[in-house]
């Protein structure tokens, strides 16, 4: 059996009505493997965290905890780094309110806890709205000029958005139009950046 069906407690049965994306982190604790998986329902609007840890030598399902922040068809989601201390970062596509969310999650326990959920771009920013962005994923760079980006698929004004972790536009692939393939960096005017 697989050791997410397995549960201390009972059986886990219509935990998800719509599940559309995952990320997870695994990690040594105590000499065991430790799953924490994330796990995006869009039908729920909510993003459940599930944890396995080794329980009598026997990898179960530990704990099964919700994140909600307001969200309208959320479309994937993506794990970042660590921070300073014991917190990491899960950025969310939430696509019907047109705009990325960040959800800190408190490691210092042992055991993850989600805080709340910030929103850190919702159309305000550098290079105006989303318009149902689909896709997100965390991209670690080792060149501190650059910093970590979230790419962002901005699907609905045909680009995507290099997007620092603050929710700063970096630059955009696309003018808006399908097909457009041009390339601008925000802060530099005139031509392109290929």
């Amino acid at each position: 059996m697989d050791a997410v069906c397995q549960y201390q407690w009972g059986t886990v049965y219509n935990l998800f009505d719509y599940p559309t994306a995952t990320c997870s982190r695994q990690y040594i604790n105590g000499g065991n493997t430790v799953g924490d998986y994330f796990v995006l329902d869009r039908a729920q609007n909510k993003i459940r965290l599930l944890g396995t840890r080794v329980i009598g030598g026997i990898r179960k399902l530990a704990f099964n905890r919700e994140i909600v922040g307001g969200f309208k068809d959320p479309q994937s989601i993506s794990l970042g780094t660590a921070l300073s201390g014991s917190h990491r970062q899960l950025f969310i596509a939430d696509s019907g309110n047109n705009r990325i969310g960040r959800c800190e999650v408190d490691y210092a326990s042992g055991i993850p806890y989600p805080l709340a959920v910030t929103y850190i771009y919702s159309g305000n920013g550098n290079a105006g709205p989303l318009l149902q962005p689909h896709d997100i994923d965390y991209c670690e760079y080792h060149d501190p000029q650059v910093g970590n980006l979230l790419l962002i698929a901005d699907t609905y004004n045909h680009r995507v958005l290099g997007m620092n972790t603050q929710g700063v536009v970096k630059w955009t692939i696309g003018n808006g139009q399908p097909g457009s393939g041009t390339m601008n960096r925000t802060g530099f005017s005139g031509g392109s950046v290929s």
